[in-house]
Formats: C-alpha cells, structure tokens, sequence
C-alpha cells in the first residue's frame, strides 16, 4: 500500500497537465489516509487473531496427545499435553487446564509412575474447585483408583467416601451407584465383607431402579462374593445363579466367565465337586476364548484344588503348571503355593512341600503351624531326607518346648515365693499389732493409775501444808491443780498437743470450787478459742490466769459480790490473754516479792510475755500476748 503511494507521488511530480496533478494529488492523499485508517486498525486485529491461533494450536496438541494415548505413546501424549497446557494457562482457560493436568495424571498411572500420576490429579482437583464442586467427583474416582493400584486401601476407601458425599449432594443414581460399587470391593479386599455387603446393595439399587443389567450381574457375582466371606455359601450361590442368567441374557462373554468360576469354587467348598468341575471347566473354556491369561490362573488354581480333592495327581500337576509366569497377582501366587504344598504332602514328597510351605509362610507373612511341620518332618525321614535340616528342625522343636515349660516352671516357682512371702509378711504385721495393741492398753491403765495416786499424793501435800499454816499455799495449789490437771488432758490427748478450752475450763472449774467463789457471789466467765497448743505453753498460762483468779478472790472481793472475765484469743500464730475484775483497783506498783507474784513474772519471761494492767469504767484489766512457735 505504502509503495503505491510512493509511485502515485513521483507520477505527479513528472506530470505537466495541471489537471492531471490535481487527480494523482487527491488520489495520492486518499491513499494515505486509507493507509493510515488500515495501520490504526491493525492494532487491533493481532490481538485477536494471536488469541485464536494459540486456542487452535492448544486444540491441536490435545487432541494429538490423546491420539497418541490411545496408540499407547504415554510419553508422547505427556509432552503434547504439557505443552498444551501452557498454552491454556496463557488463555486463562481453567477448565481446559483441568482437563489436560488430568490427562497427563492419567498417562503416568497407566506408565506406573503413581507419584507423578497423585501430583497432577491434586492439582487437577485444585483447578477444578476453582469451577464447579462436581467434576470434582472424578479426580476423586481417579485417585481412589490410584490408591486402590497402590494397595492403600484405606486411603483409598476415604478418597471414594469423599466422592460419595460430593455425589450424594449433586449427581443422580448412577454416579452414586459406581462410588457405592468401588467402595464394596475395597471393603470386600480387606475383608470387611458386611460393610463390603452394605455398599453393594446400595449400588444394586441405584442400578436397579436406571435398569442397567451389565452392571446389575456385576454387584449381583460381587455380593455372592460377600456372602462367601460370610460363610454364607447357599446365599452366595443364589446370588452367582442370579448374575449368570443375567450374563447370559446379554450374551457378554467376558463377564460371564466371572460367575461361572465364583460358582465352580462354592461348589467346590460345599463339598459338591460334580457341580464345581461342571461351572469351573466352562469359566476355563471362556476365560481361553477371551485370552485372559491373569483372570484364567484363578480359574486354574481351582480346578487344581478340586482334582486335589478327587486325587488325581496328572490333573492336579497340569493345572498347577498351567502358565506360572502369568502369576503377577499375589493373591493368585499364594493360592497356587497353598495347592502346591498340599498336593506335595499328599504325595508323601515331604521336601517338594516344605519348599512350597517356607515360600507361602514367607509371602504371606505368616508362622508355620507347629503339628503341621512335625507331620512333614516324620514324612521327610521316611524319605531318607537331609539328616541336617531334619535334626535343625527338630532340635527347634524341641528347643521351643523346653523353653516354654522353663518359662512356666519359673513363673509358678515365683507366685509361689511371692504368695509365701506376703503370708509371711501379713501373719508378721497382725501379730505385731496385737502386741502393740496390749501394749497400749498397759500403759494406759499405768497412767491411769499413776494420774490417780499423783492426784491423791498432791491432795494429801495441800492438806498438810494447810494444817501447819504455810503462807503460799494457794499458789502451791494453783500449781498442783495446773500440773493435775494437764496430766489429765495429756491422756486424752494425741502427740502432746492439748486442747486449751477444755483445759482451762476444766482447771478453773476445780479452782471455782476449791475457792468457793458462788459462796462469795463471784462470777467467773471463761471464752477460750478452741486451739491446740503444746503442754509447756498451756501449764504456764494456765497457771498466770489461777493466780489473778486467786488474788481476785483473797483480795479484790473482800466483802463485795463481782464478776471475773477470762478472754483468750487466738490471732495467727499468736494467743491473746485478756483477764478483767471488777473487784477493788490493782496496786499501783506490782512487786515480785510474794511467791505467787513471782512465778507470774518468771512465767511470762519464760513465755517472752509482759504484762498490761489497766481499768476501763468499773473494770480491771490485765493483758499479755503470747507467741506460739
């Protein structure tokens, strides 16, 4: 465009016909107008048409790399969708992502690289939840499957659990249907058979009600498969009846091989082996027919067991060595091994049996049985077996049993010197008990008795001393009186502890009478908190509070009625002795030169006490704090 313009300008500039200027002029300027409205509106166009050849391109290498899938180039199909799915990343275009990460998940799980295969179905359910909770149903089922390939069956049975929800939710019966199936035949592998049984019969629903019959014969042969595990062989054998005529309504040879062989084996374990060759030599038939090879050992490893069981050692042989190298499956191999170790017992081959026994014990995990062993070794030395492995199996047998009465011997020899110990133990303590028990019952008759002769000894001192007329004879009295009576309170007491209410309730109680102080219209009042406190501290205030009580009565009411207050306080770890009269005043000034002034002195320094004197209206009041430690 540009260059006709070009051309145009340089005819006008050659042309001398003044009109003909005008018109390469004009036509010049159209021109470039024209080109510079295509430049402006090419701007545009790029963007879209760059948008639309990369969808195209995004289109072709998809369906390029599912061409190449289904030829069985998984390593071509991953590039081609790899590449793809960048180009969809650039659109933004989240489902086709979804579905191409799916694809590249699926090519990985049918070339076994499970982890790489787990990576992209979790990114594919990622992109997915960006979209629509349904379609993420699929990436469930496909992990599952991939667990299930695993032999995570667990995981696996959760993974599909999950889908069942989601289902439950927003799909219709058939999507429900195939998670309930999938779920059964995980539960019936673990062995799980009434969970198994449950999940099956909810699929057998679902696919009933959208009358689907392929897949109605299919949960009817697995439900008979539930039954078996549930010793339910009559049950099962309905439920495989029912599933044949349903495959042979529609004529599908390839699950018809299926129920034919579940029949032949229950028949087989109901012992009716007429009807078990019948069912498992036509499943055999199928099952060459379709060129299942995997599928046709199951088959086989029967019909083995069943000749097993009629004794016909060729057909046994035949079976057994059907196709060995087909045995990818371990469920297959163990149950060929089982056959196998059996037919060699049954032969008397005790070492072809061993072989076959050590091989199954070792791929099963499991411990040989004992008798079982025992038989064969009998068999292997009729046979003139290796001397060396009879004896190594032997001397373990042996070894075994010796250690195992060992191990009894020294566990009955050891209750029994623990029982003789804990007898002897016990008899020793009751019999300590009741000496100590007549122990105590001794003393306390002496104390007893030793209380009531001290009792008498000081009442017998105070009358003597009473007759010859000793000036202090009260004080002597409180002090015999106190000393009695904590005596008194010790026994019946515990760890030296005395309980001063009752104490000095009971002291200046006696002391009330022995001074006569109702005869003389004197009052005594006593409030004493309810504390334990150790003998030494309880004598001496004890006896503080008997010698004012007695100086109030020999001397602050002569001839005059009155009342006497006795406070004690207890305030944390300190008592507070709190003594009023209303007799006649306190002197003045206390002298120590009495005896019984004396000891109260003596006793609040041995106390770590002083003594507070003052009156209040009417009253006198003495006071001291004591400190119990």
């Amino acid at each position: 465009m540009l260059y006709d313009v070009i051309k145009k300008l340089r005819v006008f500039y050659h042309t001398r016909n003044q009109y003909q200027k005008l018109f390469f002029l004009g036509n010049g300027l159209a021109s470039i107008l024209i080109t510079i409205f295509l430049i402006a509106c090419q701007e545009e166009r790029p963007l879209v048409s760059s948008k639309s050849k990369e969808l195209k391109l995004a289109d072709s290498l998809y369906a390029t790399g599912k061409h190449a899938a289904k030829n069985g180039a998984y390593d071509q199909a991953v590039s081609k969708m790899q590449v793809a799915y960048h180009y969809y990343q650039d659109l933004d275009s989240v489902r086709q992502m979804a579905n191409t990460i799916s694809n590249i998940g699926l090519y990985f799980y049918y070339q076994g690289n499970y982890d790489s295969a787990e990576n992209y179905y979790r990114h594919a359910m990622h992109l997915d939840s960006l979209l629509d909770e349904n379609r993420l149903i699929a990436r469930l089922k496909n992990l599952g499957i991939l667990e299930k390939k695993r032999g995570h069956y667990f995981k696996a049975i959760r993974i599909y659990r999950h889908a069942l929800e989601l289902a439950n939710k927003h799909q219709d019966g058939d999507e429900k249907a195939s998670i309930n199936y999938a779920i059964g035949n995980l539960l019936n592998k673990q062995r799980r058979f009434n969970e198994a049984l449950d999940y099956h019969l909810k699929a057998f629903s679902y696919w009933t009600i959208a009358q689907d019959s392929s897949r109605i014969g299919r949960v009817l042969n697995n439900i008979g498969n539930d039954m078996v595990g549930l010793d339910r062989l009559d049950s099962a054998k309905q439920f495989f009846l029912k599933s044949l005529n349903i495959q042979l309504l529609l004529n599908n040879q390839f699950l018809l091989a299926a129920p034919l062989n579940n029949l032949g084996e229950t028949y087989l374990q109901l012992g009716q082996l007429d009807s078990a060759a019948h069912y498992l030599h036509r499943s055999e038939t199928l099952k060459q027919n379709i060129g299942n090879r995997p599928s046709l050992l199951i088959t086989t490893n029967n019909l083995a067991k069943l000749y097993l069981k009629r004794k016909e050692w060729d057909k046994v042989r035949y079976y057994l060595n059907f196709d060995t190298l087909a045995l990818i499956n371990q469920d297959q191999l163990l149950e060929n091994l089982s056959v196998r170790w059996r037919f060699h017992e049954s032969l008397g081959q005790a070492q072809q049996a061993l072989k076959y026994l050590k091989r199954w014990s070792q791929l099963e995990n499991r411990i040989f049985e004992k008798g079982r062993l025992a038989t064969l070794i009998e068999v292997a030395a009729t046979e003139k077996a290796d001397l060396n492995f009879q004896r190594q199996i032997s001397d373990q047998l042996v070894t075994i049993e010796r250690n195992r009465r060992t191990v009894q011997t020294i566990i009955l020899i050891g209750v029994a010197i623990i029982t003789l110990i804990l007898v002897y133990f016990l008899i020793q303590n009751r019999r300590k008990r009741r000496i100590i028990s007549k122990l105590n019952h001794e003393l306390q008759l002496l104390n007893r008795d030793m209380y009531h002769r001290k009792r008498n000894d000081y009442t017998r001192i105070l009358d003597l001393l009473e007759e010859a007329g000793f000036p202090a004879i009260d004080s002597i009295r409180n002090m015999l009186y106190a000393s009695s009576s904590l005596d008194e309170s010790l026994y019946a007491g515990t760890e030296g502890q005395i309980n001063l209410e009752s104490y000095l309730q009971m002291l200046l109680q006696d002391l009330q009478d022995t001074l006569q102080l109702s005869d003389k219209g004197v009052t005594l009042q006593v409030a004493v908190a309810s504390t334990n406190i150790g003998q030494e501290y309880a004598a001496k205030i004890a006896f503080i509070l008997c010698e004012l009580v007695t100086n109030s009565a020999k001397h602050g009411f002569i001839s005059t009625t009155g009342h006497v207050n006795i406070c004690i306080q207890k305030k944390d770890n300190s008592l507070l002795c709190i003594y009023k009269d209303d007799g006649k005043p306190f002197p003045e000034h206390l002298t120590n030169q009495g005896l019984g002034t004396g000891l109260i002195f003596g006793f609040l320094q041995s106390l770590g006490a002083k003594l507070y004197r003052s009156s209040e209206a009417s009253w006198n009041i003495a006071k001291f704090s004591v400190t119990l430690n």
